[in-house]
């Protein structure tokens, strides 16, 4: 996602940025991840906006109204965690 994408989301009030990518930063090589650490990610976290990456089976979500909720493992100082996400669809 675009660094300019990213400051355009903060402006809403999101609870959370879910995506089907690996990361919500570029894919850019290590030594630009060590000198700039990941900005979209600092930029949102420090907006309170949780990440919620790498979610698989977009495609089936309907085009309406639907619930999504994600179920963190418990990983004591860890600053992530894979989830059990699941989408609720009211009919």
């Amino acid at each position: 996602m675009a660094r300019e994408a990213a400051a355009w989301l903060t402006k809403f009030k999101l609870k959370g940025i879910d995506i089907d990518s690996f990361s919500i930063d570029d894919i850019i090589p290590s030594q630009t991840i060590v000198s700039e650490g990941l900005p979209n990610h600092h930029m949102f976290l420090q907006n309170e906006i949780i990440l919620i990456e790498n979610l698989t089976n977009l495609d089936k979500l309907p085009d309406g109204i639907f619930t999504f909720q994600c179920f963190p493992l418990n990983i004591e100082n860890a600053d992530g965690s894979p989830v059990r996400a699941i989408a609720i669809i009211e009919e």
